[in-house]
């Protein structure tokens, strides 16, 4: 018997101690660490065309559409939806041991951020009341009373699911009104959690590389419309219809590819390159005609993102980093566990079946 403290092991034909890693942990689909403080600095600076101009993120919050005419739920990245007679942007992300929500309301300004330390947490309903408490017509300048009843809630809801930590930033009219955080980022330090505790967003990241990307498509870089294989000859998955894939499709998850590649998924022992990752699609047949359906697709992702790599000859979180966190100073926000960010990350948390609490694994 091989020691199972080791890494994954395959023991007649059964997988022990399998990492808890998809790809929502790794870049381009996941892989980022940030705070509530610094997601919301990205909601205004989309929102003010400080990322990019009003042709691209117009289109960038644009619902698609299946071939049928059905919406999609989707826009370049984006989740969309209405509510109380407003867009509501969003986007949340899940994986070992976090749970992140990160709404925007573009006419008002109003931006909210969640992130908790325990996996499998919904709050997208939450955020929304968060942000419905200061829209019109509630009064824009004193928010004493709502964040009064917002914190007593929330310390109710940490104490009631015995929630390790949250974290919640919320702006309104472009300006952060409330930033608090709640429970503790270490249980064994008992270390306070704040608003600037740093925790994986999982599939959040994803919107940065939806950013970066439509940025070279605005320097007429790439084309959303073009043939995916004009910029990676290689990719050729198998596509019975033989109908060409866009970078439009898979940022609206409706380019019919697998929503998991076969290599670096959630069993996978292995840590393959982004290019192995694309790769290893030649090995999938599409799961539907392109534009008919929605999937969601981590995998597409990863093309995207390969895309954006063979453009710029460079890494992906380089480009993440200059392009987007380093001019908005989002400096709690990171690819990699930097020493400046460890001391504020926060212990992951996961449950059993039965409702047990235990430490989720460490992804350095």
């Amino acid at each position: 018997m091989k020691d199972l403290s080791a890494d994954h092991n395959l023991i007649e034909g059964r997988v022990y101690n399998a990492p808890l890693h998809d790809t929502s942990m790794k870049v381009p689909g996941g892989g980022l660490l940030s705070t509530a403080s610094d997601l919301v600095r990205l909601a205004t600076a989309a929102n003010t065309g400080k990322l990019l101009g009003d042709e691209l993120r117009q289109q960038m919050w644009t619902v698609q559409k299946t071939t049928s005419g059905k919406e999609t739920g989707y826009g370049l990245g984006w989740q969309l939806a209405t509510r109380s007679g407003r867009n509501m942007i969003s986007h949340g992300g899940a994986q070992a041991g976090t749970s992140t929500m990160f709404v925007l309301v573009p006419d008002t300004g109003t931006s909210v951020a969640i992130m908790c330390n325990m996996q499998g947490l919904q709050f997208r309903n939450l955020a929304a009341q968060i942000a419905s408490l200061v829209q019109p017509p509630a009064p824009p300048t004193n928010y004493d009373d709502a964040v009064a009843k917002l914190r007593a809630a929330i310390q109710h809801e940490v104490e009631q699911k015995r929630l390790p930590a949250i974290s919640i930033s919320l702006v309104d009219d472009q300006c952060v009104v409330w930033a608090e955080g709640f429970g503790h980022q270490d249980a064994a330090r008992q270390t306070p959690a704040t608003a600037e505790t740093v925790y994986r967003v999982g599939s959040v990241s994803k919107l940065f590389t939806d950013i970066a990307v439509l940025q070279l498509v605005e320097q007429g870089r790439l084309d959303l419309d073009a043939d995916v294989r004009q910029y990676l000859p290689q990719f050729q998955p198998q596509s019975p219809d033989g109908i060409p894939l866009t970078l439009r499709q898979m940022m609206s998850h409706r380019s019919g590819l697998v929503r998991e590649s076969p290599v670096g998924n959630y069993f996978d022992p292995d840590e393959p390159t982004l290019d192995a990752t694309v790769a290893s699609l030649n090995d999938t047949s599409l799961v539907y005609k392109p534009e008919t359906k929605t999937k969601y697709s981590n995998a597409a992702i990863a093309v995207v993102g390969a895309v954006l790599e063979r453009e710029l000859d460079g890494s992906h979180p380089d480009q993440v980093r200059r392009t987007i966190l380093d001019p908005l100073k989002m400096d709690r926000s990171s690819f990699v566990v930097t020493d400046e960010v460890r001391p504020q990350l926060a212990t992951g948390w996961m449950r059993t079946y039965d409702g047990r609490r235990f430490e989720a694994p460490t992804f350095l």
